[in-house]
């Protein structure tokens, strides 16, 4: 995204993936994996980093 100029849709459009992703793995499999983006190229990170955990 930042090589196209459009570093600002990084970030939602890698958390809709995620965010999709694990609901469907949670409907399929009857979990409660939950995901949170913690940083991110757009906010100033120096990566993009997501936490992953089951409840």
């Amino acid at each position: 995204h930042k090589r196209l100029g459009i570093l600002e849709e990084d970030r939602p459009g890698c958390d809709t993936w995620f965010f999709t992703a694990v609901a469907e793995i949670n409907k399929a499999l009857g979990t409660n994996i939950r995901i949170e983006t913690t940083s991110s190229l757009p906010d100033g990170g120096d990566c993009c980093l997501r936490r992953i955990w089951v409840e």
